[in-house]
């Protein structure tokens, strides 16, 4: 694995994900590697997320 390089590790030591180098977007690798390894959909944008203040609508996630 090279400096950049990153691994994501379960408590049982099984290596759940490991990129040897830097990869273009970081956070669409981990949740690319987090919904494969829990089993559900992706959810992470290359953009931060804005937050949505002064509405009466009520945001709610979709549980798988």
């Amino acid at each position: 694995m090279g400096q950049n390089g990153a691994v994501l590790v379960r408590p049982d030591r099984f290596i759940a994900w490991r990129s040897y180098g830097a990869v273009p977007d970081e956070r669409v690798a981990l949740s690319t590697a987090l919904s494969t390894m829990l089993d559900r959909p992706a959810v992470a944008r290359s953009a931060p997320r804005r937050a949505v203040t002064g509405t009466s609508r009520r945001v709610t996630t979709n549980p798988r």
